[in-house]
């Protein structure tokens, strides 16, 4: 297949591109090809684009960065989602958007399906909703998949953040009142492959790792335990659990209640993303065979 990745510089972007191309005509699209917040720029590409599937992990992420320019947090996740799933639609492309958990209003704890109604409280949570709604409108055929505290091997994510100060011996809290699931970005690049060669009807797909719904301070921990029985030299192997409420570092809101349970997904591929320890574990195993050298920027 021919797979044009947008977004290609971030965490789930290098994993597409890592994994696809051994198997795949790859082009990478990256802000310094494309500024997403341009529609003019992004109309023109999308007219030009002659992949056979376009997949969209761009994104503005960061809630306190969407919550300082609103105006270009809907440029980026909503409308240039829009223009290019609008085009490809028009032109027989399949395309595929990365949304998010932070769709729903977090206020329900447990797993939600993806007939759970959204009402995000966050400026970041309601452009993806905006786009997932805007992408819907102008292409029935579109894949949404929202995912969720996505880590991998390509960048630092919360799992090295972990280990690195736990290996340099330094104190460490962790909010234990926030409750979702994480995504392993090889886990879902491979499923995702898997079902892009078959013809499933577009709409929006949960994906992330199967397990009940765990804190950040729950992976911490995890992540520590894993890493002990693996030899890694650790310093410190303790965590402080804290709460929501005293992050007075954040901003903007966080939902507190964003677990999804995956049920379209298991409905259509009969199986589900493995529990996330089971992949997380095999990233450790990975690290120590690497010597403990965590990913960089």
């Amino acid at each position: 297949m021919r797979i044009s990745v947008l977004g290609a510089n971030g965490r789930l972007g290098r994993a597409f591109v890592r994994i696809l191309e051994e198997r795949h005509e790859v082009t990478e699209v990256t802000r310094k090809q494309l500024e997403f917040s341009d529609e003019e720029a992004v109309a023109a590409w999308a007219e030009k684009c002659d992949a056979e599937w376009v997949v969209n992990c761009a994104a503005i992420s960061g809630l306190e960065a969407c919550l300082d320019d609103p105006l270009t947090a809907h440029l980026v996740n909503a409308r240039a989602p829009e223009l290019i799933a609008g085009e490809c639609h028009r032109r027989g492309i399949a395309f595929l958007h990365i949304s998010t958990d932070y769709v729903l209003d977090g206020r329900r704890p447990g797993r939600h399906d993806e007939t759970t109604s959204c009402k995000p409280v966050n400026v970041y949570g309601q452009s993806k909703l905006e786009g997932e709604l805007r992408i819907q409108e102008v292409s029935p055929s579109a894949w949404i998949s929202r995912i969720s505290w996505i880590f991998g091997p390509d960048l630092p994510s919360f799992p090295h953040q972990v280990l690195e100060r736990a290996m340099q011996g330094q104190a460490q809290q962790a909010i234990g009142d926030k409750f979702s699931l994480p995504t392993f970005a090889d886990d879902f690049v491979t499923a995702w492959e898997s079902l892009a060669v078959s013809k499933i009807d577009g709409g929006v797909y949960q994906m992330c790792n199967e397990g009940e719904p765990v804190s950040w301070a729950d992976i911490a921990d995890e992540t520590l335990r894993l890493a002990a029985d693996l030899g890694a030299p650790l310093k410190e192997s303790l965590i402080e659990r804290t709460s929501l409420k005293d992050a007075h570092f954040f901003r903007d809101k966080r939902p507190p209640h964003t677990a999804m349970a995956c049920k379209k997904l298991a409905d259509i591929r009969g199986a589900l993303l493995r529990p996330w320890q089971v992949a997380l574990g095999e990233h450790l195993g990975d690290l120590a065979d690497d010597g403990w050298r965590l990913p960089s920027k």
